[in-house]
């Protein structure tokens, strides 16, 4: 990359979102399944389908992984309702805490083992 494009890159990424970087953004913001999330806390959509094993479940673990931080995230990209969404669908469903509390325990295995290896 030459210093020119490097420049331009970090201008976009210290944008008016902060310093949260693009690859960031495009992680957070490509999940197709997110645009049934307004409707789970209200019956609209069912969430059992929704939270079924394969529909959600990327989207479940890049929350599971950004959750410790979201306040830091929320402050950095002046979004104070960054996945609200999510959030309201999970608690206010059984089968969303459930799948879940699968998922953070992984990712919590996985930080775990990656503190040991370092």
């Amino acid at each position: 990359m030459t210093s020119v494009a490097k420049r331009r890159c970090a201008k976009r990424e210290t944008g008016r979102r902060g310093s949260f970087g693009p690859k960031a953004r495009k992680i957070t913001s490509r999940f197709r399944p997110r645009w049934g999330l307004p409707f789970i806390p209200h019956g609209v959509l069912n969430d059992e389908l929704f939270f079924s094993p394969g529909v959600g479940n990327e989207m479940m673990f890049v929350f599971a992984k950004v959750q410790p931080f979201l306040k830091e995230i929320r402050e950095k990209t002046q979004s104070p309702m960054a996945f609200t969404n999510l959030e309201k669908a999970i608690s206010k469903s059984k089968t969303g805490k459930t799948r879940f509390a699968t998922i953070l325990k992984r990712v919590e295995g996985m930080r775990k083992s990656m503190r040991a290896a370092a």
